[in-house]
């Protein structure tokens, strides 16, 4: 064992603890424990904030544009128009966006794409899909057709008829018993509000319910939010990526209403300056307004039956199951 000599001055102390200090210095190199000096540095070199970005976040509902008065999919050209972003980010991927194959994504987002760009206005794709999730996707949507129509059977043998008001009631009621009983009265209430207007799905009632669904769904079904959690981080960093490149300042960004609050959160985390969709179209008044007779033009509506096509084509090939899913 080693022993520091006993020290009779302040100098001998001083060449004592510099004796030790080597020996225990040379032991932490010989063991190969070496300091990183990297760690030292309490500020990042490389900035990820996003502090003078506005950004307004816009959740849609898909299919549900063409049958919902309260949210017309003109909503979505008045928002271009009136706050005039200098970047449209969409819900389709970015290959896609590229080769101008909009049918690949909702319905809506091509008409998004062909207002922006009529207006000038760059637009990025950041949707996202995993090849084997949607695999996994599409078997877990078969396996719940079946149960459908073996449930369509029983009301037929019962005289009943299986209509959308009926589908919904037996959704809504799936959905209570998957959850706790804590957060059954709150899927009640956000299945009250399907299909909502565009002030509803902007609002704060909207978002409370959205969150605390998403919270009950994590901790008593986690496995379903996985798919889900992976493309919106996908999207969010897609997203992120597209608004440094482009030195973006205003952004209008587009997807699927379930992934706003989540894209929303990631982009305020960052510093951009959340603005609500219904501030930007306050001033218009949504009975009043003009474009909501707006006609749909022919190029987007071509996109749409090159997709309808393209689901015809499946479903010729589908049996059982998947032909029902994909009707």
């Amino acid at each position: 064992m080693f022993h520091l000599p006993r020290a009779k001055s302040l100098t001998s102390i001083a060449f004592a603890a510099l004796a030790f200090a080597s020996i225990v210095g040379a032991s932490f190199l010989a063991s190969g424990c070496v300091v990183d000096q990297r760690h030292r540095s309490e500020t990042p070199k490389v900035s990820v904030a996003l502090p003078s970005t506005q950004v307004a976040v816009v959740g849609t509902i898909h299919k549900m544009h063409l049958a919902d008065k309260a949210y017309p999919m003109q909503v979505l050209a008045a928002l271009i128009e009136d706050w005039n972003p200098d970047l449209v980010l969409v819900d389709l991927p970015p290959k896609a966006l590229a080769e101008e194959a909009w049918q690949q994504g909702p319905i809506e987002m091509a008409y998004v794409t062909w207002v922006a760009q009529h207006a000038n206005i760059p637009v990025v794709g950041i949707g996202w899909h995993d090849p084997r999730q949607c695999k996994a996707k599409a078997m877990a949507i078969q396996a719940k057709m079946r149960k459908l129509m073996a449930k369509m059977k029983v009301l037929k043998t019962e005289g009943k008829s299986m209509d959308m008001k009926t589908m919904q009631t037996m959704r809504a009621q799936k959905m209570a018993a998957m959850l706790p009983p804590d957060a059954a009265t709150l899927a009640g209430a956000f299945m009250k509000l399907m299909p909502p207007s565009f002030e509803t799905a902007h609002s704060l009632l909207f978002e409370r319910l959205q969150r605390a669904l998403f919270n009950a769904m994590a901790r008593t079904k986690p496995k379903t939010l996985l798919a889900a959690m992976a493309k919106q981080a996908q999207m969010a960093h897609l997203a992120a990526q597209a608004i440094r490149s482009h030195h973006a300042k205003r952004v209008l960004v587009v997807v699927g209403l379930r992934h706003r609050i989540a894209l929303q959160d990631y982009l305020a985390g960052l510093g951009a300056k959340i603005v609500n969709p219904t501030a930007i179209l306050a001033s218009r008044g949504l009975e009043a307004r003009a474009f909501l007779n707006r006609p749909i033009s022919q190029q987007v509506i071509a996109m749409w039956r090159q997709a309808v096509e393209h689901i015809q084509a499946k479903m010729a090939q589908a049996t059982g199951p998947m032909r029902m899913m994909l009707a």
